[in-house]
């Protein structure tokens, strides 16, 4: 679970804390944080087990890469084996960009390690986008899309006690760059049973996506 203090800052505008606004100024929450908040209130209010104080352990390896383009949609690798989710003409508006994009691609390759059932470890992807990278680290991020795709990421990895630990590529060595643009490799086997698009946003997707 990411540390309450991480949401309240995601949720002070600097604009708000200059000196020489006024104080009593009338200011409306988001939607979006009105959505979080309700969100902790759930799991303050719900039974939580104790935390480990274990070591983070030594870091798996299952050949995860991810990847994502404007042009065609989402790749993943798994030890070699492919999947891809192709976006349709609606997906690209309000803070859905290629950031959110990618975030996905992070957010599939969870719902995969948790399918998998893999528990108690630390879990190796592989991702050509910094910003990305520092927003699941941070556990939030000023799009308020990619917010809700940490927040469903952060209860799957919660409950499996699982923590993550990127390495950045460049994209011209991201294995998972030709997947993302369509370029499937017909070398490598198809994913068997990819994870499925979450509900809120499989709409932008292609039904032949996978």
């Amino acid at each position: 679970m990411p540390p309450l203090s991480i949401f309240m800052d995601a949720h002070i505008s600097p604009a708000y804390t200059r000196p020489y606004r006024p104080t009593y100024i009338p200011r409306w929450l988001p939607k979006s944080t009105i959505s979080d908040i309700k969100w902790w209130h759930r799991l303050l209010l719900a039974d939580q087990s104790p935390r480990s104080l274990a070591p983070r352990p030594p870091t798996r390896d299952y050949g995860i890469w991810v990847d994502a383009s404007t042009d065609m949609g989402i790749g993943l690798l798994w030890n070699t084996r492919w999947a891809f989710w192709c976006t349709n003409e609606t997906w690209h508006g309000p803070s859905c960009d290629i950031g959110w994009l990618e975030a996905i691609a992070v957010e599939l390759a969870i719902q995969l390690i948790y399918s998998k059932h893999i528990t108690d470890a630390d879990v190796l992807i592989w991702s050509d986008n910094q910003g990305v990278i520092a927003s699941f680290k941070k556990g939030r991020c000023l799009n308020p899309l990619t917010n809700m795709s940490i927040r469903r990421s952060e209860e799957l990895l919660q409950e499996a006690c699982i923590s993550l630990t990127f390495i950045y590529i460049e994209s011209a060595s991201n294995l998972t760059d030709p997947i993302s643009r369509g370029i499937l490799p017909s070398r490598l086997s198809h994913l068997s049973s990819p994870p499925s698009l979450p509900s809120e946003i499989s709409t932008y997707f292609r039904d032949e996506g996978n």
